[in-house]
């Protein structure tokens, strides 16, 4: 059973691939042979502006999401950590506001908001431009990172901090140097989920992208429509195949990096320890043997 559903998970992917190596007549029929493969899709999508513009676009948005929603919520995780009080749980509450609308009406009610010269930004009106989507992106990850965040610091051993500030470290010292580098790796890890789960978005993107700066979640709903013909519908197969990738690796830079140097930081359970010499017949200790000095492992 476990092989099939591995079959059946694994089909996918692999006929994928194939398709994104295939001409667009073998794509139309559905007919794949070794006589129809080619490198010409990927030649096309890497090397024309017209289809890696939409790919640069999508990974520049999703990195600088993601990189913002947790930078900004690093220290807002912390506080609402450490302070329970009402005023910290309606703020909370209240980051958690993009959980309840879709994001269909979250990005209608941006558009709302900023179609007109607005104090919070300075006067500017956003609705139209390219600051837009990526103000949608960090905010509808706002609720997903800040309880990933909080749970961290949570995980701290408080004793850490504690310590500290009895050694006389400022708060701020002690957030810097103490909390800061425990919690790093899962922010990292949060940081590649969401960058990752915005690679592809469609629903934010559909209101809210600039009309010369196209995602790739909008140009493959197009591709898919027909609109670009059978070259559109081979891009879709590379494009699949680049998000996969760059998937693949930003999880293993995060967790399969930091599981291997932990796998070396461990020293082997049966590690000899320090040789001691052995007692003489009559169980005398050696010379200049004492209980005190010998190794702990050669007094177990």
């Amino acid at each position: 059973m476990a092989y099939l559903l591995f079959a059946i998970y694994t089909l996918p992917v692999v006929l994928i691939v194939l398709y994104s190596f295939a001409d667009g007549a073998a794509i139309q029929t559905g007919q794949l042979s070794l006589a129809n493969l080619t490198a010409d899709n990927y030649v096309r999508v890497l090397t024309q502006q017209s289809g890696l513009r939409p790919f640069i676009v999508s990974v520049v948005y999703s990195a600088l999401a993601a990189v913002i929603a947790v930078g900004g919520l690093l220290f807002v995780a912390r506080l609402l950590q450490k302070y329970k009080n009402w005023v910290a749980s309606a703020f909370e509450y209240l980051l958690h506001i993009p959980w309840i609308l879709p994001s269909a009406l979250l990005a209608l009610g941006l558009i709302v908001s900023y179609d007109h010269p607005n104090p919070l930004v300075a006067g500017a009106v956003l609705t139209g431009t390219t600051v837009i989507l990526l103000i949608a992106f960090v905010t509808v990850k706002i609720p997903f990172t800040l309880r990933m965040l909080k749970a961290s610091f949570a995980s701290v051993n408080s004793s850490l901090e504690e310590a500290a500030a009895i050694m006389g470290a400022k708060t701020l010292y002690v957030f810097r140097r103490i909390l800061l580098p425990l919690v790093l790796p899962a922010a990292a890890a949060i940081t590649a989920l969401n960058f990752n789960s915005l690679l592809d978005d469609y629903d934010t993107a559909i209101f809210l992208a600039h009309p010369l700066v196209q995602p790739l979640g909008l140009v493959i709903k197009a591709n898919t429509d027909g609109a670009e013909g059978t070259e559109g519908i081979a891009n879709t197969f590379v494009y699949t195949v680049l998000l996969m990738l760059i998937t693949g690796v930003t999880m293993y830079l995060v967790y399969g990096r930091s599981g291997r140097r932990r796998a070396r930081k461990q020293l082997p359970a049966d590690t000899p320890g320090p040789q001691v010499p052995a007692p003489g017949p009559s169980g005398a200790k050696a010379p200049g043997e004492d209980d005190a000095t010998r190794p702990a492992a050669a007094v177990r």
